[in-house]
């Protein structure tokens, strides 16, 4: 759980990837990342949502402007993932993943349809493109006890 989760985000970001991990080691990689990040970001008091699908991630992050800007560039120089594309969006009033320092439903191929068919929309098309990106993660929670 996350520590002062009851404040206004500051700051988020969302962007898309294209995986550079070699395919034999996807599981073991993305179960890392997972570990690694729940850690970290509960931590700096951030939460958000991760996708990985088809060999892409998507992930949001929200909270302290100066947490995600630090996870921000510590993402950018990561080696497991190349052609990082910021999406436009704005802090929300409240969290959008309250409890969740990562959350993270793993490669489903309902996740994997969903995320396809919005992607290439979401990077090139209107914020309501984006928005639905947003969507699906925060669907992705629902019902869910938060883990980490």
């Amino acid at each position: 759980m996350v520590g002062s989760i009851s404040q206004v985000p500051a700051s988020c970001w969302l962007y898309v990837s294209r995986s550079q991990i070699e395919v034999a080691a996807i599981p073991s990689e993305i179960e890392q990342i997972v570990s690694t990040s729940r850690g970290r970001n509960a931590t700096l008091d951030v939460t958000g949502a991760l996708i990985f699908a088809r060999g892409r991630f998507s992930q949001y992050l929200e909270g302290p402007e100066t947490s995600v800007a630090a996870l921000r560039a510590s993402i950018e120089r990561d080696d497991r993932h190349t052609d990082i594309v910021t999406l436009p969006t704005k802090p929300t009033a409240v969290r959008l993943f309250e409890g969740w320092s990562l959350a993270y439903a793993g490669e489903a191929s309902y996740m994997s349809r969903a995320m396809e068919r919005t992607l290439v929309d979401a990077i090139e098309g209107p914020e309501r493109d984006v928005r639905t990106l947003i969507n699906i993660m925060v669907g992705m929670t629902d019902g869910r006890t938060p883990k980490g």
